[in-house]
């Protein structure tokens, strides 16, 4: 998963974690349901109510638990009509607009997003999430000092919160600054013993601080936390490179070709490790499975170009037009 999917994921569940319960609207009893099937995650019926509830009785909140309810399934430019209409409803009302930012930095517009947080921020200056979402959304725009501003605000104004401190880990590791981001990992771990992202990004900061023994162990927790995670599987194979473990890439390839058979690097990496064993029949198969998979998802990136370069050095090997080097 790339740096920028990650913010993705992380301001949705930071922004709609925080909204879920903390909305003060109507007592009616079927913006309660929908509540209780948002918070069931079940976010098709609790849209279904809600729609129900503003073709009777239109108001601020119910536009704005649905929006947040289409977030939560991804339905970005769906939701972004509601939090308008909550606005329009209800112009002081911060959440609307923080979500609205939010639906915006989500289908790629960062820049029209920061309005909508700085004005949620003036209506409540202690609105976390507003703080989180413009964080990653000042990241993106190059604004990284703005971004650790925002991201000090958070954990301020959270102590308590885990997500606040990883996700400031989650800064200070694409800064590279990796020790300060490890004690951040450490102190939302600390709060957090399940928040399976903050093993995840304090592997990468021990990867990045040559441990990869520490990395390993929390990779591997996270693969514990989530056993149906192919990332976990994917990333944990960096930290057998460096330990010289090929046969333990090769099982963590195996798993990851089990959940997604159609995951072409975890073919590019398997290949490399049976090369490393000496089984180069398997390394070729492996890695004219990882250019077939490239060229079917019209991927002719780096990847792709790996795989075809050692299809080239393994048939030579194969032709005998290439030696190996002698043992010494």
């Amino acid at each position: 998963m790339n740096f920028k999917q990650k913010i993705i994921n992380i301001l949705c569940a930071f922004g709609f974690a925080l909204l879920l319960f903390g909305c003060q609207g109507p007592s009616s009893s079927t913006l309660k349901d929908a509540e209780d099937k948002a918070s069931q995650k079940d976010f098709k019926s609790a849209i279904s109510i809600l729609d129900k509830v503003i073709a009777k009785e239109p108001n601020a909140q119910a536009y704005l638990k649905r929006g947040l309810s289409k977030v939560a399934l991804r339905m970005f430019k769906e939701a972004i009509p509601d939090f308008d209409q909550a606005i329009k409803l209800e112009p002081n009302l911060a959440d609307a607009f923080s979500q609205r930012g939010l639906a915006k930095a989500n289908i790629g517009k960062a820049k029209e997003a920061i309005p909508d947080f700085d004005k949620a921020i003036e209506l409540n200056p202690k609105l976390a999430d507003a703080f989180n979402s413009r964080g990653f959304a000042k990241y993106a725009l190059g604004d990284p000092k703005g971004a650790m501003a925002d991201f000090d605000k958070v954990v301020e104004l959270e102590p308590s919160l885990a997500d606040g401190y990883n996700n400031r880990c989650l800064m200070k590791l694409n800064l590279k600054s990796f020790k300060e981001a490890l004690g951040d990992c450490n102190k939302a771990i600390e709060i957090n013993a399940s928040l399976a992202n903050a093993f995840a990004n304090r592997a990468f900061v021990n990867l990045s601080l040559k441990k990869p023994k520490e990395a390993f162990a929390d990779f591997t927790k996270v693969i514990e936390l989530q056993p149906q995670n192919i990332e976990a599987y994917n990333n944990r194979v960096m930290a057998r490179f460096v330990m010289g473990d090929f046969k333990g890439i090769i099982e963590d390839c195996d798993k990851v070709v089990e959940l997604n058979p159609n995951f072409g690097l975890a073919y590019n990496n398997r290949g490399f490790a049976k090369a490393n064993l000496k089984d180069f029949k398997g390394a070729k198969s492996d890695f004219e499975k990882a250019k077939a998979i490239f060229e079917l998802q019209k991927n002719k990136g780096p990847h792709y170009q790996l795989a075809v370069e050692n299809i080239q050095l393994l048939t030579a090997i194969e032709s005998g037009k290439m030696k190996l080097p002698a043992k010494k």
